[in-house]
C-alpha cells in the first residue's frame, strides 16, 4: 500500500535572490503553493533566516510537511514535500512550485512511500 508521495526538489540557478533570502517573500510563496493544491497547514510556519543569508522554512500540514532551504550564495533552493493525502493534491503543489519559481534548472526525485515491500 502507498503510504504518500515523497518530492525532493532542487532548484538550480534560481533568477529572483529575494525569495532566498527574504522570508516574508518565501513564505507568501510557500502558502499559495499550499493554498492552490488544497493543502492544509496545521498551525503557523516556521521560519529561520540565517546570517549572512538563507532561510529554512518549515510547516507541518495535514497530510504531511512541505521544508525549505536556501543558499542565496549559490543560486539554490532545496524542497522536501511529504504528502499522504491524495496524490494528486502533492502533484499539483509541486508543479505550481515549478511554474511559480523562476529558475535555470529543476532536478526532481519522486519517491512513493510505502508500507508493504
Amino acid at each position: 500500500m502507498i503510504a504518500g508521495m515523497h518530492y525532493v526538489i532542487d532548484f538550480l540557478e534560481m533568477e529572483d535572490s529575494k525569495i532566498l533570502n527574504d522570508p516574508e517573500k518565501l513564505v507568501a510563496y510557500m502558502e499559495h503553493t499550499i493554498q492552490v493544491a488544497g493543502l492544509e497547514m496545521i498551525g503557523e510556519p516556521l521560519i529561520h533566516k540565517f546570517e549572512p543569508h538563507g532561510l529554512t522554512y518549515l510547516v507541518l500540514l495535514a497530510q504531511s510537511h512541505l521544508a525549505v532551504h536556501t543558499w542565496p550564495e549559490h543560486h539554490y533552493m532545496a524542497v522536501d514535500f511529504f504528502t499522504c493525502g491524495d496524490p494528486a493534491e502533492g502533484q499539483r503543489a509541486c508543479e505550481g512550485l515549478k511554474h511559480l519559481i523562476p529558475c535555470g534548472h529543476i532536478v526532481e526525485h519522486v519517491f512513493e512511500r510505502r508500507t508493504t515491500l
